[in-house]
């Protein structure tokens, strides 16, 4: 063995560039992981302003107002949603709102999914009607 004098390079010991190439493989994957979490994110959210909705609803609808506006409120224009009931029968008696929200869901080309709904229910007591 001479020394000094530069050994040959093998061209199977050339790993310039290796991590880009994995990196180019592994990021769809970090890209579908990403919008699933995105996706449950979203999801909570919604279900959150759901169970809102209802309370607010509720609320004002025991104070004999109007349960449409606060549930819109509440919902800010962010969801499509459906709302049922919110009439008081009298002082006292248990007034009803239901609110149903539409999960929005990431669209994934040529994939048609189903609508999903989330539902909340909220249960109060109409209060007295004070006179004076």
């Amino acid at each position: 063995m001479l020394s000094g004098v530069p050994r040959a390079r093998n061209p199977s010991d050339d790993e310039r560039g290796v991590e880009l190439v994995e990196f180019i493989g592994f990021l769809p994957w970090i890209l579908i992981v990403g919008l699933i979490v995105w996706q449950f994110m979203v999801f909570g959210h919604a279900m959150l302003t759901t169970g809102d909705a209802a309370r607010q609803g509720v609320r004002a609808a025991a104070a004999y107002r109007g349960a449409g506006g606060a549930v819109g409120q509440a919902v800010g224009g962010r969801y499509d949603y459906q709302m049922s009931g919110g009439q008081c029968g009298g002082p006292g008696e248990p007034v009803e709102v239901t609110v149903k929200i539409k999960l929005p869901i990431i669209e994934i080309p040529f994939v048609s999914l189903p609508d999903i709904w989330t539902t909340s229910t909220a249960i109060a007591r109409c209060e007295p009607i004070h006179s004076g």
